[in-house]
């Protein structure tokens, strides 16, 4: 692991060091988002945690003018955007590699929550979660919306779904937004029975505040992936849980949620719980 930023690693101002606040970290990594800083300002504002911004530059231990400077550009727009009510601070971020980098800044600032971009992939996250043990959020940006009303958040009780179902809350409340929690019924009888779904669903509704619209559907369908990528085009954000497969069983069969982010219609938010009880702040499964 790499060193302790130093003096000129701190940052811009304010004290992010103190163990007495939840914070959201968001690092980006070769270029900013508007779209991901406002879904990671969502998700601080409404779980009332210290946003820490940072760019990661590595191969070396000293940030340069240039990075000093897009992070500071970064934290003035988060605090003049009105959507974003909680602390703002910001801080270069550096060391050998984006993954050892963002451990050293979880560890050092006692980071809850780490919100990336897509130039993060699937095994960068997984990887950054398992070393740091906090929740975390990737955000695909392709299709970045012009606004959010309606949120599509397909839930099969795996052990992130109650990650997405909090992430969703989040943005929702942000955006005066509407969700709707679905479920994939596969025709060959493989999953849940349709009993057991619909538990599910409201389980899953529960959890979402009274002043969010909900609405829950089962899909019957021959394939979740393609029928999450269809349901896409009518939302404007769709949430998802993490994959939940084994290393060995993700190269033999690949990944839904790999598929769903490459090919979904509008932006995918992919969201883990944390595997450290201290640190995380999500939920875990949704059980019927």
């Amino acid at each position: 692991m790499s060193d302790p930023p130093d003096e000129q690693d701190r940052p811009l101002d304010g004290d992010p060091k103190s163990a007495s606040r939840t914070r959201t970290l968001y690092p980006f990594f070769q270029r900013e988002s508007d779209t991901v800083l406002s879904i990671a300002g969502a998700i601080a504002t409404s779980l009332d945690t210290q946003l820490l911004i940072g760019e990661i530059e590595t191969g070396t231990g000293t940030a340069s003018y240039e990075t000093t400077r897009d992070v500071a550009e970064t934290v003035l727009r988060a605090r003049d955007s009105t959507s974003i009510d909680v602390d703002v601070l910001g801080l270069p971020l550096t060391g050998p590699s984006p993954i050892e980098t963002v451990a050293t800044a979880a560890a050092t600032f006692h980071i809850n929550i780490i919100v990336m971009g897509d130039d993060a992939s699937e095994r960068i996250e997984a990887q950054i979660a398992k070393r740091t043990g906090c929740d975390t959020v990737v955000v695909n940006g392709r299709s970045s919306p012009e606004s959010i009303a309606s949120i599509l958040v397909p839930i099969a009780g795996g052990p992130h779904s109650g990650a997405a179902v909090n992430v969703a809350s989040s943005l929702a409340a942000a955006n005066d937004a509407w969700i709707e929690l679905v479920h994939i019924l596969e025709t060959d009888n493989s999953g849940l029975k349709r009993a057991e779904a619909e538990e599910l669903l409201e389980a899953g509704a529960v959890q979402i505040s009274d002043t969010i619209e909900v609405d829950t559907r089962i899909i019957d369908g021959n394939g979740v992936t393609s029928e999450i990528i269809e349901e896409s085009a009518y939302h404007d954000l769709t949430v998802i849980g993490a994959p939940q497969k084994g290393k060995l069983r993700r190269l033999i069969f690949g990944s839904k949620v790999t598929e769903i982010r490459e090919q979904a219609q509008n932006t995918v938010v992919m969201a883990r719980k944390g595997s450290d009880p201290e640190l995380s702040l999500f939920a875990g499964t949704v059980t019927q």
